[in-house]
Protein backbone atom coordinates (compact mmCIF):
# COMPACT_ATOMS: atom_id res chain seq x y z
CA UNK A 1 0.00 0.00 0.00
CA UNK A 2 1.10 3.53 -0.81
CA UNK A 3 -0.22 5.81 1.95
CA UNK A 4 0.99 9.40 1.59
CA UNK A 5 0.84 11.64 4.64
CA UNK A 6 -0.09 15.12 3.45
CA UNK A 7 1.09 18.24 5.26
CA UNK A 8 -0.45 21.60 4.36
CA UNK A 9 2.07 23.93 5.97
CA UNK A 10 0.62 27.19 7.23
CA UNK A 11 -2.09 27.77 4.60
CA UNK A 12 -5.00 26.55 6.71
CA UNK A 13 -7.28 28.40 9.11
CA UNK A 14 -6.26 26.18 12.01
CA UNK A 15 -2.48 25.91 12.04
CA UNK A 16 -2.32 23.35 14.82
CA UNK A 17 0.37 21.40 12.99
CA UNK A 18 -1.88 18.34 12.72
CA UNK A 19 -3.14 17.60 9.20
CA UNK A 20 -6.47 16.39 10.56
CA UNK A 21 -7.32 19.95 11.62
CA UNK A 22 -6.66 21.46 8.19
CA UNK A 23 -9.29 23.49 6.38
CA UNK A 24 -9.55 26.80 4.50
CA UNK A 25 -12.29 29.39 4.70
CA UNK A 26 -13.17 30.39 1.14
CA UNK A 27 -14.33 28.50 -1.92
CA UNK A 28 -11.47 29.98 -3.94
CA UNK A 29 -8.91 28.60 -1.50
CA UNK A 30 -10.63 25.22 -1.46
CA UNK A 31 -10.43 25.04 -5.26
CA UNK A 32 -6.72 25.79 -5.15
CA UNK A 33 -6.12 23.14 -2.51
CA UNK A 34 -8.21 20.55 -4.33
CA UNK A 35 -6.51 21.18 -7.65
CA UNK A 36 -3.06 20.72 -6.11
CA UNK A 37 -4.24 17.68 -4.14
CA UNK A 38 -5.64 16.05 -7.29
CA UNK A 39 -2.40 16.62 -9.20
CA UNK A 40 -0.36 15.21 -6.32
CA UNK A 41 -2.44 12.05 -5.92
CA UNK A 42 -2.46 11.44 -9.66
CA UNK A 43 1.32 11.36 -9.42
CA UNK A 44 1.06 8.83 -6.61
CA UNK A 45 -1.44 6.74 -8.57
CA UNK A 46 0.84 6.80 -11.61
CA UNK A 47 3.56 5.13 -9.55
CA UNK A 48 1.52 1.94 -9.86
CA UNK A 49 2.45 1.91 -13.56
CA UNK A 50 6.14 2.31 -12.78
CA UNK A 51 6.13 -0.05 -9.80
CA UNK A 52 3.71 -2.96 -10.35
CA UNK A 53 4.03 -3.98 -6.69
CA UNK A 54 1.95 -0.91 -5.77
CA UNK A 55 -1.50 -2.50 -5.69
CA UNK A 56 -3.29 -0.20 -3.25
CA UNK A 57 -3.37 3.58 -2.77
CA UNK A 58 -4.79 5.51 0.17
CA UNK A 59 -6.33 8.74 -1.13
CA UNK A 60 -5.74 10.49 2.19
CA UNK A 61 -4.66 10.00 5.77
CA UNK A 62 -6.46 11.32 8.87
CA UNK A 63 -7.89 14.39 7.11
CA UNK A 64 -10.97 14.75 9.30
CA UNK A 65 -11.77 18.41 8.61
CA UNK A 66 -11.04 18.08 4.90
CA UNK A 67 -13.17 14.97 4.37
CA UNK A 68 -16.02 16.30 6.51
CA UNK A 69 -16.18 19.68 4.79
CA UNK A 70 -15.47 18.52 1.22
CA UNK A 71 -16.77 14.95 0.79
CA UNK A 72 -17.83 15.51 -2.82
CA UNK A 73 -14.26 16.36 -3.76
CA UNK A 74 -13.07 13.01 -2.47
CA UNK A 75 -15.88 11.15 -4.22
CA UNK A 76 -14.93 12.75 -7.54
CA UNK A 77 -11.21 12.15 -6.96
CA UNK A 78 -11.83 8.48 -6.22
CA UNK A 79 -13.96 8.02 -9.34
CA UNK A 80 -11.36 9.75 -11.52
CA UNK A 81 -8.48 7.65 -10.22
CA UNK A 82 -10.51 4.46 -10.60
CA UNK A 83 -11.34 5.36 -14.20
CA UNK A 84 -7.74 6.11 -15.13
CA UNK A 85 -6.08 3.39 -13.04
CA UNK A 86 -8.57 0.48 -13.10
CA UNK A 87 -6.12 -2.05 -11.65
CA UNK A 88 -5.28 0.10 -8.62
CA UNK A 89 -7.32 -0.55 -5.48
CA UNK A 90 -8.20 2.41 -3.28
CA UNK A 91 -8.81 3.12 0.38
CA UNK A 92 -8.82 6.10 2.71
CA UNK A 93 -7.06 6.02 6.11
CA UNK A 94 -9.53 7.47 8.61
CA UNK A 95 -8.42 8.28 12.12
CA UNK A 96 -10.06 6.55 15.09
CA UNK A 97 -12.37 9.54 15.70
CA UNK A 98 -13.20 10.09 12.03
CA UNK A 99 -14.27 6.87 10.34
CA UNK A 100 -17.92 7.15 11.38
CA UNK A 101 -18.31 10.46 9.55
CA UNK A 102 -16.70 9.44 6.24
CA UNK A 103 -19.41 9.46 3.57
CA UNK A 104 -17.58 7.87 0.64
CA UNK A 105 -16.78 4.36 1.87
CA UNK A 106 -19.05 2.94 -0.86
CA UNK A 107 -16.71 4.31 -3.51
CA UNK A 108 -13.60 2.57 -2.15
CA UNK A 109 -12.33 -1.00 -2.14
CA UNK A 110 -11.54 -1.02 1.59
CA UNK A 111 -12.67 0.92 4.64
CA UNK A 112 -9.39 2.18 6.06
CA UNK A 113 -9.09 2.78 9.79
CA UNK A 114 -6.12 3.92 11.88
CA UNK A 115 -7.25 2.42 15.22
CA UNK A 116 -5.40 4.62 17.72
CA UNK A 117 -8.32 4.45 20.12
CA UNK A 118 -7.74 5.48 23.74
CA UNK A 119 -8.46 2.09 25.28
CA UNK A 120 -7.65 1.99 28.96
CA UNK A 121 -6.16 4.65 31.24
CA UNK A 122 -3.77 2.36 33.06
CA UNK A 123 0.01 2.23 33.26
CA UNK A 124 0.29 -1.45 32.35
CA UNK A 125 -3.05 -2.96 31.33
CA UNK A 126 -3.38 -6.71 31.00
CA UNK A 127 -4.22 -8.43 27.73
CA UNK A 128 -7.75 -9.15 28.97
CA UNK A 129 -8.29 -5.53 29.98
CA UNK A 130 -7.28 -4.29 26.55
CA UNK A 131 -9.44 -6.93 24.88
CA UNK A 132 -12.46 -5.82 26.89
CA UNK A 133 -11.86 -2.22 25.81
CA UNK A 134 -11.69 -3.32 22.17
CA UNK A 135 -15.00 -5.21 22.19
CA UNK A 136 -17.33 -2.21 21.58
CA UNK A 137 -14.94 -0.97 18.89
CA UNK A 138 -15.04 -4.37 17.23
CA UNK A 139 -18.83 -4.34 17.31
CA UNK A 140 -18.94 -0.90 15.72
CA UNK A 141 -16.47 -1.83 12.98
CA UNK A 142 -18.35 -5.06 12.27
CA UNK A 143 -21.52 -3.06 11.71
CA UNK A 144 -19.67 -0.54 9.53
CA UNK A 145 -18.25 -3.30 7.36
CA UNK A 146 -21.60 -5.05 7.01
CA UNK A 147 -23.57 -1.90 6.24
CA UNK A 148 -21.14 -0.88 3.50
CA UNK A 149 -20.35 -4.40 2.29
CA UNK A 150 -16.65 -3.55 2.44
CA UNK A 151 -13.80 -5.15 4.40
CA UNK A 152 -11.99 -3.18 7.09
CA UNK A 153 -8.29 -2.56 6.49
CA UNK A 154 -6.25 -1.30 9.43
CA UNK A 155 -4.24 1.20 7.43
CA UNK A 156 -2.00 2.06 10.39
CA UNK A 157 -2.02 0.51 13.86
CA UNK A 158 0.39 0.34 16.75
CA UNK A 159 1.15 1.00 20.40
CA UNK A 160 3.96 2.79 22.18
CA UNK A 161 6.29 0.98 24.58
CA UNK A 162 5.52 3.42 27.38
CA UNK A 163 3.44 3.65 30.54
CA UNK A 164 -0.21 4.29 29.56
CA UNK A 165 0.64 3.30 25.99
CA UNK A 166 -2.86 1.92 25.40
CA UNK A 167 -4.43 5.28 26.24
CA UNK A 168 -3.76 8.64 24.52
CA UNK A 169 -0.23 7.77 23.45
CA UNK A 170 0.11 10.88 21.28
CA UNK A 171 -0.16 13.00 24.45
CA UNK A 172 2.62 11.21 26.33
CA UNK A 173 5.43 13.48 25.21
CA UNK A 174 8.34 13.08 22.87
CA UNK A 175 10.04 9.74 22.35
CA UNK A 176 12.89 9.22 24.81
CA UNK A 177 14.79 6.30 26.31
CA UNK A 178 13.28 6.80 29.75
CA UNK A 179 10.15 5.22 31.17
CA UNK A 180 9.87 2.53 28.51
CA UNK A 181 7.33 -0.21 29.15
CA UNK A 182 7.57 -3.26 26.91
CA UNK A 183 4.77 -5.09 28.71
CA UNK A 184 2.19 -2.45 27.82
CA UNK A 185 3.19 -2.59 24.16
CA UNK A 186 3.18 -6.40 24.12
CA UNK A 187 -0.19 -6.71 25.83
CA UNK A 188 -1.85 -4.18 23.56
CA UNK A 189 -0.60 -5.89 20.40
CA UNK A 190 -1.62 -9.34 21.64
CA UNK A 191 -5.09 -8.07 22.51
CA UNK A 192 -5.45 -6.38 19.13
CA UNK A 193 -4.59 -9.56 17.27
CA UNK A 194 -6.80 -11.71 19.50
CA UNK A 195 -9.79 -9.47 18.88
CA UNK A 196 -9.45 -8.67 15.17
CA UNK A 197 -7.15 -11.13 13.38
CA UNK A 198 -9.06 -13.99 11.80
CA UNK A 199 -12.31 -12.07 11.38
CA UNK A 200 -13.55 -12.48 7.81
CA UNK A 201 -14.40 -8.78 7.53
CA UNK A 202 -10.82 -7.75 8.38
CA UNK A 203 -8.54 -7.51 5.35
CA UNK A 204 -5.36 -7.14 7.42
CA UNK A 205 -3.27 -4.22 8.51
CA UNK A 206 -0.01 -2.27 8.49
CA UNK A 207 1.75 -1.77 11.82
CA UNK A 208 3.42 1.46 12.90
CA UNK A 209 6.30 1.53 12.99
CA UNK A 210 9.45 -0.10 11.68
CA UNK A 211 12.33 2.32 12.10
CA UNK A 212 14.51 2.69 9.01
CA UNK A 213 18.13 3.41 9.94
CA UNK A 214 20.27 5.74 7.84
CA UNK A 215 24.00 6.47 7.56
CA UNK A 216 25.19 4.09 10.23
CA UNK A 217 22.45 5.04 12.69
CA UNK A 218 22.13 2.52 15.52
CA UNK A 219 18.73 1.46 16.77
CA UNK A 220 17.96 1.90 20.46
CA UNK A 221 15.23 -0.57 21.48
CA UNK A 222 14.73 1.27 24.77
CA UNK A 223 13.05 4.19 23.01
CA UNK A 224 9.48 4.51 24.26
CA UNK A 225 7.89 5.29 20.89
CA UNK A 226 5.93 3.17 18.43
CA UNK A 227 8.97 1.46 16.90
CA UNK A 228 9.15 -2.31 17.16
CA UNK A 229 12.77 -2.93 16.08
CA UNK A 230 14.60 -5.23 18.51
CA UNK A 231 11.81 -4.95 21.08
CA UNK A 232 10.02 -8.00 22.49
CA UNK A 233 6.92 -7.11 20.47
CA UNK A 234 8.81 -7.71 17.22
CA UNK A 235 8.49 -11.48 17.61
CA UNK A 236 4.80 -11.15 18.49
CA UNK A 237 4.21 -9.29 15.24
CA UNK A 238 6.36 -11.65 13.18
CA UNK A 239 4.26 -14.58 14.37
CA UNK A 240 1.12 -12.91 13.02
CA UNK A 241 2.57 -12.28 9.56
CA UNK A 242 4.22 -15.65 8.98
CA UNK A 243 3.13 -17.12 5.69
Amino acid sequence: MLKPLTSFGDIGVNNSGFWGDFYVDTEEKWKEVESAYTDLFYEFANLSNEFPEVKLLSVGNELKEFTTRRPEFFKVLILKIKADFPDLQLTYAANWNEYQSVSFWDDLDFIGVNPYFPLINKETPTVDEVKQALVPIKNDLTELSCSNQKPILFTEYGYRSIDFGAWEAWNLGDVTTSNHNFETQNNAYIAFYDVFWGEDWVAGGFFWEWKVLFNGEVNNPNENGWTINDKPVEEIIRDQYKG
